[in-house]
């Protein structure tokens, strides 16, 4: 175990074993360390975003802060880098480690013996590289900069598909609401993997696939019900999706198996009703899945393949299909989940929330067919992780 500067102490920034070279935004090129960034901060000073944007999640993932918790009880780990932070707004916001934060705040109030943290302070840089991302806000390089700490963090496997594409959704919404410029210009999928490639996603993947499959989600996820209007729509029919599966290698006819993955089609469309039964019968087919598997052997994946073929001549009526199929799918999953984890007493808490299973615990993936001109088959995201849904 390494050493502890223990809190109370008196300890200061120098007693830390880690400096300037042991940055890792060095390469972030939107950010750079102050000239003396590395420092004391009073816990107080620091402001933390009310949600885990880049997770997908609103507030902490509760066993993630028991563990760090834990491990910084008796003073912070000399070896450990400080809590970076960029000053938003007059506000002393940090854009990692949040878990970190949360975690010597309750020490604070527990026993008011830490006071200061030790913290690395942050500027904007505007590099000739940055093309349109210059022009974005300082919010959205924060979370830019908070995805490149977990690529490049202790633990790279930390960062998943879902959380780039959620932050590249999240932030080309944010500046399309402030930027005077054509959405159709902005949810390109040029800005998507310039993102992407600036969040660190060419170091985390190694497969092409991968690293063409998120920035084409993101922008599929941008495509809403109200923009689609005009789009030339394609596959029509159901000869067209029994063709693509045929000469798919990556597909197999809906209801049938193998030995690692469920094969599932659902024909959607945009009324709710419909779309509660599709929800109901996938989510009958995740929990009959778990329920069933072998110990010791991996859960088999269910792959599921959405289409509207009664809605399939107009783009914005296929684009709100989807909308309403993952927003069935949050109020069903959740709704349920949290109804019966809110008769579990409060001083059981930490055993609640071990028990709060969000939808991408599930082994699931969920694809739209290519139906608009605009598009390619992609890979939905789903899971909004809560129930009423934030957007």
């Amino acid at each position: 175990m390494a050493h502890k500067l223990a809190w109370g102490s008196n300890f200061s920034i120098d007693d830390l074993v880690v400096n300037q070279k042991d940055d890792i935004y060095q390469d972030f090129p939107f950010l750079k360390l102050k000239e003396d960034g590395l420092n004391m901060t009073p816990i107080g000073e620091l402001h933390s975003p009310n949600e885990n944007t880049v997770r997908g999640t609103t507030g902490f993932i509760k066993q993630k802060q028991q563990a760090i918790k834990g491990s910084i009880k008796k003073g912070w780990d000399r070896t450990s880098y400080p809590i970076p932070f960029l000053n938003l707004k007059n506000n002393k916001t940090i854009f990692d480690r949040r878990h970190t934060h949360s975690a010597c705040q309750e020490l604070e109030t527990e026993f008011g013996n830490i006071g200061e943290v030790p913290t690395a302070e942050y500027e904007r840089i505007y590099p000739k590289i940055g093309g349109i991302i210059n022009s974005f806000s300082d919010e959205s390089i924060a979370m830019m900069a908070s995805m490149w700490g977990n690529v490049y963090g202790p633990i790279a496997d930390d960062t998943k598909d879902h959380q780039f594409e959620n932050t590249i959704v999240r932030i080309l919404k944010n500046e399309s609401k402030r930027l005077d410029i054509d959405v159709h210009t902005l949810f390109s999928v040029d800005v998507a993997q310039l993102l992407f490639k600036y969040m660190g996603g060419l170091d985390r993947y190694q497969d092409p696939r991968t690293i063409t499959r998120i920035p084409n989600n993101a922008v599929a996820a941008l495509t809403s019900s109200k923009t689609a209007k005009g789009i030339n729509t394609v596959n029509t029919h159901q000869s067209y999706v029994d063709n693509f599966i045929c000469d798919s290698d990556d597909w197999k006819p809906t209801n049938t198996e193998d030995e690692n993955t469920i094969y599932r089609q659902y024909n959607i469309s945009k009324n709710a009703y419909h779309q509660r039964d599709v929800v109901n019968r996938l989510i009958d087919t995740l929990c009959l899945t778990e329920s069933k598997h072998e110990e010791g052997k991996p859960i088999k994946k269910l792959k599921v393949l959405l289409w509207n073929e009664k809605q399939a001549t107009k783009a914005e009526d296929i684009v709100l299909s989807r909308e309403v199929f993952v927003e069935e799918l949050n109020k069903s999953w959740y709704l349920r989940r949290d109804n019966i984890l809110d008769e579990i007493p409060d001083n059981l808490l930490d055993l609640k929330d071990n028990f709060r299973k969000k939808l991408n615990d599930f082994n699931v993936e969920i694809w739209c067919m290519k139906q608009l001109e605009s598009e390619n088959l992609h890979e939905l995201i789903f899971d909004k992780g809560e129930w009423p849904t934030e957007d």
